[in-house]
């Protein structure tokens, strides 16, 4: 779109998502190669045969063929103010035009201070926190970012090294052919009921949303998706709702999660040929006992097999991307749920919706990916987390906090074309 080059970076994670004490590293702070995460365009992999966009480059080779005195720089306070209001479309057509008009082969965004504009991304919180980007959608879910997305082969040999947990039945060693590899996954998943529990850092945050009475977030203000978030005028009544569906209790989940397979069951044209859903997978960083807890109630509502993140065996090199092999775990999955008030699995998160890249982090950028959320499979998407406090202890015990969750990095970029759209990190015309 503009004729440049994304430049893309490692992972560096908040120093309390990484799996592993601080001594048993050799560098402080770790990093993660962007293609741990995922293959296609965005971490450097080809274009569609005869597209001549550039490819995406590293940021140590950006380095190399961008020295600092050959940068343009492009300060977010010079171009933001003026679309603090404006519809997706027209932020999207302003940096494109911004970029593909500087004659400067090497460009780098940068954000303003943070006491200035707290989130400085060119599509930053406020942005994706409501309507205004849904005009994006469409051009979004077509361009080749988003349609060659992939997991990464890290990704998928954990998936492979675990997929005896996802049957009841004895599995053949995968087989040596992609394809029929490819077949045994898709078959495998097309049985399995995945859902999302945000539990320990996102309760501030859900209070945090209802005290703002926030809505869905992002994708999942779409008006085509089956479960919707029905704003009132009564702020406490909205509050309420928002908690409801953000942290619920133990009661919450397992309704929502019968509606759910309600619906994909009703969905079948043909039950005779349809598919059961016998395993259901609870992606979770909860370690807590109340986790058992709710995998006991659900094997006692009658599934045959429950399975949490917790319980895959992971080796070292697949724990450290093991929040993208729950998302491809729930990118295969018949039916899938989440919570449609956090950017994780929403805008981002999104977690359910198709080929979305956006970034998070502190300080350094923290990519997320999602791949196909949202196909004919998947039936039901609906919100929830968990606690079995009550409404009223969560008011009271709610606090204005700095959630890191949300889209805030020093370098991050998102739009259709996120190679288009900069900022904290640059752009080289190849």
């Amino acid at each position: 779109m503009s004729g440049r080059a994304y430049v893309f970076h490692e992972f560096v994670w908040v120093d309390s998502h990484y799996p592993w004490p601080v001594e048993s590293y050799r560098e402080w702070p770790p990093r993660t190669p962007l293609n741990a995460f995922i293959s296609g365009p965005s971490a450097g992999g080809p274009w569609d045969e005869g597209d001549t966009a550039p490819r995406a480059v590293s940021e140590e080779y950006f380095n190399i063929v961008c020295p600092r005195q050959e940068r343009k720089i492009i300060n977010t306070r010079d171009v933001k103010p003026a679309l603090r209001e404006a519809d997706g479309k027209v932020i999207f057509e302003r940096w494109r035009t911004l970029l593909a008009e500087t004659k400067e082969r090497c460009v780098e965004v940068v954000a303003a201070p943070r006491e200035e504009d707290p989130f400085p991304e060119t599509f930053d919180i406020f942005y994706w926190s409501g309507p205004r980007s849904l005009s994006l959608w469409y051009d979004f879910v077509q361009s080749p970012i988003s349609r060659l997305l992939r997991a990464s082969p890290i990704v998928k040999s954990a998936i492979e090294d675990n997929i005896g947990l996802f049957t009841s039945s004895p599995l053949p060693s995968l087989p040596s052919s992609k394809n029929h590899g490819k077949d045994l996954l898709r078959d495998t998943f097309a049985s399995v009921f995945s859902i999302h529990i945000r539990s320990g850092d996102f309760k501030g945050a859900c209070i945090e949303h209802a005290a703002m009475n926030s809505t869905f977030y992002n994708w999942n203000l779409l008006p085509f998706l089956p479960d919707r978030m029905n704003t009132s005028r009564q702020h406490e009544q909205n509050k309420r709702q928002i908690l409801q569906r953000c942290w619920p209790n133990k009661e919450y989940i397992r309704e929502r999660v019968n509606e759910a397979w309600q619906a994909y069951k009703d969905s079948q044209t043909a039950p005779s040929t349809g598919r059961e859903l016998p395993v259901l997978y609870i992606m979770s960083n909860d370690r807590t006992d109340w986790l058992n807890g709710l995998k006991e109630e659900f094997q006692q509502d009658g599934w045959r097999r429950v399975v949490l993140s917790r319980e895959l065996e992971l080796k070292p090199e697949q724990k450290d991307v093991s929040v993208a092999v729950d998302m491809e775990i729930g990118r295969q999955s018949a039916v899938f749920i989440g919570n449609g008030v956090s950017p994780v699995v929403n805008s981002s998160p999104h977690f359910w919706l198709p080929n979305f890249f956006f970034c998070s982090g502190h300080p350094s950028p923290v990519t997320w990916f999602t791949g196909g959320w949202l196909t004919e499979r998947c039936r039901s998407v609906f919100a929830f987390g968990n606690t079995d406090e009550s409404d009223d202890q969560r008011f009271k015990c709610g606090h204005w906090m700095r959630a890191l969750y949300l889209i805030h990095a020093e370098h991050c970029l998102t739009g259709p074309f996120f190679f288009v759209i900069c900022i904290g990190f640059v752009c080289v015309k190849m």
